[in-house]
């Protein structure tokens, strides 16, 4: 589908709620599969795939909005600002979704200008944006909670300007080009169970994000013992883990 603005939905003032739809190969020049302005937009278990646009390939939230986004899949959107989705002056959740082959000229998801914007449990691998996967703007208050920026095809795992309020937690930036704990968000690795450490994903190349039982952002497991999962899936394959025990324990399991 095609449009001027939101490729399959253009919604003003309006109180959206989404659930279990796929947006597939929708264009248009603002929000390739939907444009909202102002309203509130509740979202969850969709898919937005191969969708393109020349500002949000996926999404466009402007003006005087709340937008909350949970278990929604970001796949091979493109556009030339922001390939998956563009955030201008809302307040905007993204929990449990996961931004994979995203392709834009400057940054896969952008927030900008009195917003605030949360990322929750959210996974980003192989993005190709030429400055970040994600990008905060000034003037707003950014969170990234127990969230992976992994193995993007270029740029850093965050950029931003460093007069906006950007606090992560539980966060792993791992195997970006142009650096990982970089930039104005530097002075945040290593603390509030901040890491730098392959998550060691089950099969990313097939889709698949689950987690190696032996991965660093199992939850509560070294080098972040004191944070819950990173990441928006569980963990899902790897050995049986290793429990200690006694020899005494060991001949107990042979009595009758």
């Amino acid at each position: 589908m095609g449009g001027y603005s939101g490729g399959a939905i253009h919604s003003e003032a309006a109180y959206l709620t989404i659930r279990h739809c796929d947006f597939i190969e929708n264009h248009a020049p603002n929000g390739g599969a939907m444009r909202g302005y102002a309203g509130v937009a509740d979202m969850s278990n969709c898919t937005f795939r191969q969708n393109t646009a020349s500002t949000g390939g996926a999404l466009n939230f402007i003006f005087a909005c709340t937008a909350t986004i949970q278990d929604c899949l970001f796949a091979d959107n493109s556009a030339t600002r922001s390939a998956a989705v563009w955030i201008l002056m809302c307040n905007t959740l993204f929990e449990r979704c996961t931004f994979t082959g995203n392709t834009s000229n400057v940054y896969t998801v952008s927030s900008y200008k009195m917003a605030v914007l949360q990322i929750r449990e959210c996974t980003f691998w192989g993005n190709s944006s030429l400055y970040a996967p994600v990008i905060l703007g000034g003037e707003l208050t950014a969170t990234l909670e127990n969230t992976i920026v992994a193995f993007s095809q270029e740029g850093s795992a965050v950029g931003g300007e460093s007069n906006g309020n950007v606090t992560l937690t539980c966060c792993d930036l791992f195997g970006n080009p142009g650096g990982d704990w970089v930039g104005s968000i530097a002075d945040q690795y290593g603390i509030n169970g901040n890491i730098c450490e392959d998550p060691l994903f089950c099969g990313p190349e097939d889709g698949d994000f689950t987690l190696s039982c032996a991965s660093p952002c199992a939850p509560f497991t070294p080098p972040n013992p004191e944070c819950d999962l990173i990441d928006a899936w569980p963990v899902g394959c790897g050995g049986t883990p290793v429990t200690g025990s006694t020899w005494g324990g060991i001949k107990a399991l042979f009595r009758r």
